[in-house]
């Protein structure tokens, strides 16, 4: 199998795939995805996962198991807007909320609904977290709301 070596790489998507266009690694096809991916993985990394970096992270499992009401799930959205400003200041948070209902209590489950633009692309989007006790996190990266070129 030849493996062709001219296709422009942004970065490697994740989850890692093998890739004959762009060598070892299917590549993410466009900025708006790349910075998305940069974003989840920013939310996803727990503080102090990274030994050379110990502050970097939002660590949104982190959140899993605080009480509804708590304080602490108060301040994930200067949390995440600390973390941008420092590692990826071409996004800005517009909201970060937990959305859950009576049901969802009972059953240790939430929705982290992240609101966020991105100037350079012209870009608004949401994406929503989910938090449950089984799969920790599960990300859903719908672009529904996405108004691209209306900031």
């Amino acid at each position: 199998m030849q493996t062709i070596f001219n296709a422009t790489q942004i970065q490697p998507k994740w989850p890692l795939r093998f890739s004959s266009v762009h060598g070892p690694y299917e590549s993410v096809a466009t900025a708006r995805e790349s910075v998305l991916q940069n974003f989840t993985f920013l939310l996803q990394t727990i503080p102090g996962e990274w030994p050379m970096n110990p502050d970097l992270g939002v660590g949104i499992a982190t959140y899993l198991f605080e009480s509804y009401g708590s304080p602490k799930l108060d301040e994930v959205g200067s949390n995440i807007s600390k973390q941008l400003k420092k590692y990826l200041p071409e996004v800005q948070l517009v909201s970060a909320n937990f959305i859950h209902s009576d049901r969802d209590q009972d059953s240790l489950t939430t929705v982290l609904k992240i609101k966020y633009s991105v100037k350079l692309l012209g870009i608004i989007e949401e994406i929503d977290f989910g938090l449950d006790p089984v799969t920790k996190t599960t990300v859903n990266m719908s672009t529904l709301n996405s108004k691209v070129g209306e900031l």
